[in-house]
């Protein structure tokens, strides 16, 4: 336990990967009804970071490594990869060490 003014004090600025939206050093799941977007917008996402491309999201993007953990459906995953991918025109050489994929199905 601390007073205010100690815990206060333990006060750091935000970082943030994605400007406004997503905070550095953070494990985010996602949960919202079937068909709402949130595979596109998490492989949209994890393209954004690896390059460090803010036209993507029109956002500031701090660059990085993304670890990207599938649950299930994992060819519909691999799928929107290569068609944001191919429409964003990023190149899997090299982002090839930005992104990490955990299938764990």
């Amino acid at each position: 336990m601390s007073n205010i003014r100690d815990f206060c004090m333990g006060y750091q600025p935000m970082a943030y990967v994605i400007d406004g939206l997503v905070r550095a050093g953070y494990l985010y799941t996602m949960t919202a009804s079937t068909g709402s977007g949130k595979t596109a917008f998490n492989v949209i996402a994890a393209l954004a970071v690896a390059t460090g491309r803010e036209d993507i999201l029109g956002r500031e993007i701090e660059q990085g490594r993304v670890a990207y953990l599938v649950f299930e459906n994992s060819d519909d995953v691999r799928m929107r990869f290569i068609s944001a991918a191919n429409r964003l025109s990023v190149d899997f050489d090299e982002i090839a060490n930005a992104i990490e994929v955990l299938d764990i199905r």
